[in-house]
């Protein structure tokens, strides 16, 4: 799969997710906490404005930051949000049927060598004179100097999405239809065809391309 190493990501077990939003290959472990804010376009949740919309989320982790004794920064041309000049939160929006999500991370720890042997350009979405990941990323575990309790962490990044979004969020189950439509799409989602479908289609055009000598 484009950006991704599929050969290695399919002996070592590591699954492949075509993601609907944009922002190119990411790599995703355990030791991170994702996060999705979505509302309806018009609501006042989120902006219908893309910029203004990631200043206002990524606002929630500059807050968090600020709780945990941190200073973050917005790189709003990125997306993201960085301390002492590293990246610790990335994040891609997209707008669907009248809603706004915007998905990012947030990193407590990370297997930067994985990521390696993962994608392809791991530096692909870092700044453009870092050449190891390792060097443009910074975790949570690095500021503190110990492993992080990720509940605690989840917590603090709640109320700081609460500032920024200025209302107070209300923990709630799964209504029957959301699971029902949640184990459909999860289906769907790791199927070959949804997975693969962009690069097949792309490699079409590529081979039209050709043909007509372009």
């Amino acid at each position: 799969m484009i950006g991704s190493m599929g050969d290695y990501c399919a002996t070592s077990g590591v699954q492949i997710i075509r993601r609907v939003l944009g922002g190119g290959c990411g790599f995703c472990d355990k030791n991170q906490i994702l996060f999705s804010i979505i509302g309806r376009e018009g609501s006042g949740v989120v902006s219908p404005d893309i910029q203004k919309a990631y200043s206002c989320v990524l606002g929630g982790v500059v807050a968090a930051l600020k709780t945990l004794g941190f200073e973050g920064e917005l790189e709003l041309t990125r997306s993201a949000v960085y301390t002492r000049g590293r990246k610790i939160s990335g994040s891609a929006q997209g707008r669907f049927n009248g809603a706004v999500l915007v998905n990012g991370s947030f990193l407590l720890d990370f297997d930067f060598d994985e990521m390696d042997r993962v994608l392809k350009n791991p530096t692909k979405n870092l700044a453009e004179d870092v050449t190891c990941a390792r060097d443009g990323m910074i975790t949570l575990s690095e500021l503190i100097g110990y492993d992080s309790d990720i509940e605690y962490v989840k917590n603090v990044l709640k109320r700081g999405f609460e500032t920024a979004l200025g209302m107070t969020a209300r923990r709630g189950a799964l209504t029957k239809s959301e699971i029902e439509l949640a184990k459909h799409l999860s289906k769907r989602h790791k199927s070959r065809d949804w997975i693969y479908r962009l690069d097949e289609k792309r490699r079409k055009r590529l081979r039209r391309k050709r043909g007509r000598g372009d």
